[in-house]
């Protein structure tokens, strides 16, 4: 910089080519291409001293001194004394040695490390064009939108960028909502009425720059934004749509009731429809309530001005942002759709008609047998004379649907069907109406053909029936007749017809034949059981054949209960027939003789019951005979060891009271123990808090350890800056050097103390731990035996109870043991009487013994 501040001549200007020389020397074409590049205006080198010594385009302000010279009142003045503190800018503003055109400066300070002194400034000169390159970009913005930019520099509000479409120029005035808005540092976006006098849209956004009070706005036509037109097609996409679904027009309304976009552009476009020319018009009503309802509406036909004051109905459906409406999209909604809908002539003849009636019975769609004067457009002119006030159209408005005759809007009689139309909340009747003549022609003729062809057909059907009656009749006659006389029970006639038959009647015949011999069949079979022959074999014909099915099982029933009653002749009682059902006579007679067989069994039975008694008697006769011997030399034994008894007995009872007065004595043992162990519990108790105490004190020196550990690696880190810095600073830090040695010394001893501080505290800690888990373990040694203790306290209690019950017990059996002796005696008195009566019961057990064998011996004939 000091350099380039030898090329000053003195007289307000540089050496020109001493200073092509440093450039090409100094800086090359690097700052030439960021000026081309960027698309800069210059760039600008001035020293502390407040000289422009270099500039890229060599203007007139190359030599000057801002400080003392003309720019000393410029921004480029005020930027570079900015500029000399840090990165600084200023806004644009008249530049005289650009010919006062708009110029903007960015200044930053370019500095010395080494010597940490500012040289000098480098700035950049900023002229319009570069923004507006950007901001008049056309892509995406039609033919009315454009971007600009707009400043405040103290009470002034401009352009910071030129216009296009509204043509004004960097710097002049400007003002508007969106403009004090953008500039209050907001961001947004807003319909208004633009200086043409049409709806603009506007986008504006703050731009943050150090210094500087900017924003950006984009405007562009409502109408232009909101209707989409590309390039191959020429109209839009709303004229596109009505002409596709055939609507008249179509509307844009803002929530203010502007209207703003319409396709056929009438009297109604950028008209307000709160006004009043607008507000009862179906436009402003459809409007109002859907800005009401926020929802879709329909308003009936009714004159419209704009469309010549024909009759016009509209429907609306609100775009919304949130729970508010932007704004209203309606469409107006022609007669010709509706009159080619309901003016379709298939099948309605030469008087048939359809017509719309609305709830004021003024017609909605035009009357096909009277266009001039029931139209909708002379309906809505003359309302008294063209109402339509007929049987039909009163019914649908009412609501109810049907048929049947009645008169026309025209008094004509016709045959009239109708039914209420209902959308949107509006009520229509639809109605479908023809002459009475042309109505029921048809129906006249067909009941006269269909009255010769019901002759014809009945005269036919009489001819055949006769004839068919005669063929089947006969042949059934017949078999009616044999039928009659098989269910007498004469089965000897047979069928006379001869003919073969291949219909119905004869499948009938053929089958009556087989029904006669089947009967004869069975009724031979019947006559030989009926004789006792029940050798035949019967095969049923089919699974369904139930007499045959019902025979077979007799004949096999019947060939049972024969062979039964010749094994019953012959003796043998095993024979068992169960009965068919609560009617078989038969089959109960000889059930009941299995009652026989049971009581031959029972006897049986009985009888070795009787054989196996008399001997088991005998047997006991004898062991009692010797039980009771045995017995009377046993209670000759037991009345000598009674007295023992009694003296032993007494000798236990002694003993009980000594081992009573013991247990007192162990419970009293006890008691004592139980105190000791009580005293142990609480000092166990105080043991272990006075260590969880000791463990969290030492925790917290631990914590207090590892703070002086990190504050000494601190310290230890700030000595080896020192060190640094000291080196840096050369000679000057060599004294400090020696501090910072010392100090990093002392933080490695610290360090070093620390560190077996927290290795002893460990120590401690788990000393603590095994001290706690053992004073832990104790404490539950402590308690169990405190349990114990308690446990055989109760034992020993209990055991004293049980002591002196056993003694009072022991002093009772001894009480009893005299009246066991005195029972002994009578006892053996007893028993002699026994020995006497066991010999007589000995002696009839051997004569049932005999008596038992004989009726054995005579069941043995039968068979059971």
């Amino acid at each position: 910089m000091k350099d380039f501040e030898l090329l000053l001549d003195g007289k307000g200007g540089v050496k020109l080519a001493t200073l092509e020389m440093y450039e090409r020397q100094y800086l090359g074409d690097s700052l030439k291409q960021i000026v081309h590049d960027y698309g800069y205006d210059d760039i600008l080198l001035i020293t502390s001293a407040g000289n422009i010594v270099y500039s890229v385009s060599r203007n007139a302000d190359l030599g000057q001194n801002i400080l003392t010279g003309p720019l000393q009142v410029s921004s480029l003045a005020q930027c570079f004394q900015q500029g000399l503190q840090g990165v600084a800018i200023q806004d644009f503003t008249p530049y005289p040695p650009a010919e006062n055109r708009p110029m903007a400066f960015i200044a930053a300070p370019v500095i010395n490390r080494q010597l940490n002194l500012t040289l000098g400034v480098v700035v950049i000169k900023i002229n319009p064009t570069p923004l507006n390159t950007i901001t008049q970009r056309r892509a995406g913005m039609g033919n009315t939108g454009e971007t600009y930019l707009v400043g405040q520099k103290g009470m002034n509000t401009s352009l910071r960028s030129d216009q296009v479409v509204r043509t004004q120029k960097m710097n002049e005035a400007i003002s508007g909502k969106e403009v004090e808005r953008v500039l209050a540092k907001e961001a947004g976006f807003t319909v208004r009425v633009g200086n043409n006098g049409a709806m603009e849209m506007a986008q504006f956004d703050p731009l943050n720059i150090d210094g500087l009070n900017w924003g950006i706005i984009t405007v562009i036509s409502l109408e232009e934004a909101i209707i989409p037109t590309l390039r191959t097609d020429r109209d839009n996409y709303f004229a596109r749509f009505i002409q596709q679904y055939g609507y008249t027009d179509l509307f844009l309304i803002l929530r203010d009731g502007t209207v703003f976009y319409t396709v056929a552009h009438h009297a109604d476009y950028e008209a307000n429809l709160t006004e009043p020319a607008y507000a009862n018009s179906g436009l402003g009503r459809v409007f109002q309530q859907t800005l009401e309802t926020k929802t879709f509406n329909f308003v009936d036909f009714q004159p419209y001005a704009p469309a010549n004051g024909q009759p016009v109905a509209f429907m609306a459906q609100p775009i919304m942002s949130g729970d508010q409406v932007e704004f209203v999209v309606a469409v107006q909604i022609p007669l010709q759709e509706i009159n080619t809908i309901m003016q379709e002539r298939s099948g309605m003849g030469r008087t048939g008609e359809t017509y719309l009636v609305g709830a004021d019975g003024l017609m909605r769609s035009d009357s096909y047998l009277a266009p001039d004067q029931y139209s909708v457009i002379s309906s809505f002119a003359d309302p008294g004379t063209t109402r339509v006030e007929t049987l039909a159209s009163r019914e649908a408005l009412s609501g109810n649907a049907g048929k049947g005759m009645s008169s026309n809007y025209l008094g004509q009689s016709v045959l009239s069907a109708y039914t209420p139309l209902t959308f949107w909340n509006t009520k229509w009747a639809l109605i479908a109406e023809m002459h009475e003549e042309e109505a029921f022609a048809s129906i006249k003729r067909f009941f006269s053909v269909s009255r010769n062809i019901g002759i014809l057909l009945l005269v036919g059907i009489v001819a055949v029936s006769l004839f068919v009656a005669s063929y089947i009749a006969q042949p059934i006659n017949q078999i009616a007749r044999i039928a009659q006389r098989v269910a007498e029970g004469d089965l000897s006639d047979s069928f006379p017809w001869k003919r073969v038959r291949h219909d119905e009647v004869g499948v009938l015949i053929q089958s009556f034949h087989k029904v006669l011999a089947y009967f004869r069949e069975m009724a031979d079979v019947a006559a030989k059981i009926a004789v006792g022959d029940l050798s035949h074999k019967i095969t049923p014909k089919s699974e369904g054949d139930t007499l045959g099915l019902a025979l077979q099982e007799m004949t096999t029933y019947l060939q049972e209960i024969a062979e039964a009653a010749t094994a019953f002749a012959e003796g043998d009682l095993r024979q068992e027939i169960q009965p068919r059902s609560n009617q078989d006579v038969l089959g109960k007679a000889f059930h009941s003789m299995n009652a026989l067989r049971q009581i031959m069994e029972e006897i049986v039975e009985s009888s070795q019951q009787l054989g196996a008694a008399a001997d088991y008697l005998t047997q006991i006769s004898s062991d009692l005979a010797s039980g009771a011997e045995e017995t009377s030399h046993q209670v000759t034994s037991v009345s000598a060891n009674g007295q023992q008894i009694n003296n032993n007995i007494n000798a236990v009872s002694s003993s009980v009271e000594q081992f009573s007065a013991s247990i007192q004595e162990i419970s009293r043992t006890i008691v004592d123990v139980a105190n000791f162990v009580n005293d142990a519990v609480n000092t166990t108790k105080a043991a272990n808090a006075t260590m969880a105490e000791l463990e969290m004190r030492s925790k917290e020196i631990g914590d207090i350890t590892k703070v002086i550990t990190s504050i000494t690696q601190q310290t230890n880190l700030l000595a080896l800056n020192a060190s640094i810095e000291a080196a840096r600073a050369g000679d000057v830090g060599r004294g400090f050097v020696v501090v910072a040695k010392e100090v990093k010394e002392l933080a490695r001893e610290t360090a070093k103390s620390a560190e077996d501080i927290t290795k002893s505290i460990n120590t401690i800690q788990t000393s603590i731990q095994q001290t706690k888990q053992g004073m832990t373990r104790t404490s539950e040694v402590i308690y169990r035996v405190h349990d114990l203790s308690e446990a055989i306290a109760s034992s020993i209690e209990q055991q004293s109870i049980t002591t002196e019950e056993i003694a009072r017990n022991i002093n009772d059996v001894a009480s009893g043991s005299d009246e066991i002796t005195h029972a002994i005696r009578e006892v053996e008195d007893a028993s002699n009487n026994s020995s006497e009566h066991a010999g007589n019961v000995k002696q009839a057990a051997r004569d049932l013994a005999t008596l038992a064998e004989k009726l054995r011996r005579l069941i043995e004939q039968f068979k059971i």
